[in-house]
């Protein structure tokens, strides 16, 4: 069986406009046709060196209603070059399939530096960055600055893919904030130049005050990081970037000024939860965006808290996110604080009593 020509154009076309039209997934579909081309090409050799065949002993009838031309014409041979350049059309197709391939690997290249371009060139620089701040705190937390980060990234990832309660009435949005919030949480620990310490207890308000430009991250190359331009490049607005500074701002307060402070009987309910909601509000203001303090806010507030706790051991799961890689294996061995501190027990209960208390209370008089 023999493809003539006609068949070869429209392979041809076909495979030059899957250059520009995303029909192949991964390519797939484009190889398939490339493949078929180039076999195609092949036999067209094969049976362009097969001269010695007899002529087939049936010629088709002239129709002598087609104008005729005289093969010794020059117009004839610049019109009709293609159909009569039997010696040149291999090498003719192989150029064209060579040309479109080069043009698909171009289109490619170019999608590739252009998604890599938005994804924000300085993400791993800011990761690797991190890397170098280590603390001696090994009863707490499995990990260092850079793991501990990561896995409070990747469980907000899964309680969000998972539907946990933590994450109740939050959506995807709030995810992609939640989860940057999560890699930033303990920034504040870093950009001092002091790589090994034991706690830094300031690092929250030091966090807010380097998302908000009020203080300066310096890497350990000695430059500045700029954490607006940073965030820009995620496509996060400026409330977006107000409410991360937020919840990096009041990261631990859940913990350690609600939760403590409800279990123990001396303390009223009333108070601890109005002086939680005052420095959440504080906060907010402090941005320049007040109107950022609302109920998903609190939400978000004390699923961080809970995520931070969760991730003084490892979380492995799979970002879809900001490219965390799944395994990161813990430095040191830590302690279950989620399960020591009863996160999942009277936390819960204390996180929907607080947003009792907002809803019937706090937010009426607000």
């Amino acid at each position: 069986m023999t493809i003539n020509g006609g068949k070869i154009n429209v392979l041809l076309i076909i495979l030059f406009i899957q250059n520009f039209v995303a029909i192949p997934a991964n390519g797939m579909l484009l190889n398939r046709m490339g493949s078929i081309l180039l076999r195609t090409v092949l036999r067209t050799v094969q049976n362009r060196s097969q001269r010695l065949l007899p002529p087939h002993p049936q010629k088709r009838a002239i129709n002598t209603n087609r104008p005729q031309y005289n093969n010794n014409d020059d117009n004839f041979h610049s019109i009709f070059w293609w159909k009569n350049s039997n010696q040149y059309k291999p090498v003719i197709m192989i150029g064209l399939f060579l040309a479109c391939r080069s043009t698909f690997f171009i289109t490619q290249w170019n999608k590739l530096r252009k998604s890599s371009s938005t994804f924000n060139p300085n993400h791993m620089g800011l990761l690797d960055d991190i890397k170098y701040y280590k603390t001696t705190n090994d009863r707490w937390h499995a990990g260092n600055v850079y793991e501990h980060s990561m896995w409070l990234e990747l469980c907000i990832e899964q309680w969000f893919h998972k539907r946990k309660f933590w994450i109740q009435n939050l959506n995807e949005q709030d995810e992609k904030v939640l989860a940057m919030a999560g890699i930033l949480h303990d920034i504040g620990k870093a950009g001092d130049g002091e790589l090994t310490f034991f706690t830094k207890p300031e690092h929250p308000e030091v966090g807010f005050n380097y998302l908000q430009g009020k203080s300066s991250y310096i890497t350990t190359k000695n430059e500045v990081f700029d954490f607006n331009s940073y965030l820009n490049n995620f496509k996060f607005d400026n409330k977006q970037q107000a409410i991360i500074a937020v919840l990096v701002g009041i990261h631990h307060d859940f913990g350690s000024k609600v939760m403590s402070k409800v279990l123990d009987s001396q303390y009223s309910k009333k108070d601890i939860f109005e002086e939680y909601l005052n420095t959440l509000k504080n906060l907010a203001k402090k941005t320049g965006y007040p109107d950022i303090f609302d109920r998903k806010l609190v939400i978000m507030s004390m699923a961080i808290t809970a995520g931070d706790v969760r991730a003084a051991q490892p979380v492995y799961y799979s970002s879809t996110m900001f490219n965390i890689p799944a395994q990161i294996l813990p430095v040191h061995n830590g302690g279950k604080m989620y399960e020591q501190f009863n996160f999942d027990t009277k936390g819960k209960i204390i996180r929907d009593a607080l947003l009792v208390y907002y809803d019937e209370y706090y937010q009426k008089k607000n």
